[in-house]
C-alpha cells in the first residue's frame, strides 16, 4: 500500500505537476534543507567521530607508533646496527684469500658434523 501511494504521489509531483515541488521546496525552504542535508547526520559524525580519531590516529598512531617505534627503532635502528657491525667487525672477514675462505667452510663442516654426530 505504502509502496502505491508513494508511486502516486511521485506520479503526480512529477508528471502531473511538475511546478508543485519547487514550489513546495521554496514555501518549506528550512525543512526542505534539513531533508536534502540527511538532518546533519553526516556532518554531525564527522565532526564528533571522524576528525579526533583522524587526529588522535596522527598523533598516537603515525608519529607515535609508525614513525617513532616501527621506523625509528625497529627498521632504521635494525639498519644502524647491521651497518655499525659490518663497518667495525665484518669487513674484516673478507680478505679476498681463497684459501682462508676455504679454511672457514672446513671449520663449518666439522662444527657441522660434530653436532650432527654428538
Amino acid at each position: 500500500g505504502m509502496a502505491g501511494i508513494g508511486l502516486g504521489a511521485a506520479y503526480f509531483l512529477y508528471v502531473v505537476s511538475p511546478e508543485t515541488p519547487v514550489r513546495l521546496a521554496t514555501s518549506f525552504s528550512t525543512f526542505y534543507r534539513v531533508l536534502c542535508e540527511k538532518y546533519y547526520v553526516d556532518e554531525i559524525y564527522d565532526a564528533v567521530i571522524v576528525r579526533p580519531l583522524v587526529k588522535i590516529s596522527d598523533l598516537v598512531l603515525y608519529r607515535g607508533v609508525d614513525a617513532g617505534l616501527i621506523d625509528g627503532i625497529a627498521v632504521n635502528g635494525t639498519a644502524r646496527g647491521i651497518r655499525g657491525l659490518s663497518a667495525h667487525g665484518l669487513k674484516y672477514a673478507q680478505s679476498g684469500l681463497a684459501q682462508g675462505y676455504v679454511f672457514f667452510m672446513i671449520v663449518g663442516a666439522v662444527a657441522i658434523l660434530g653436532y650432527l654426530l654428538r
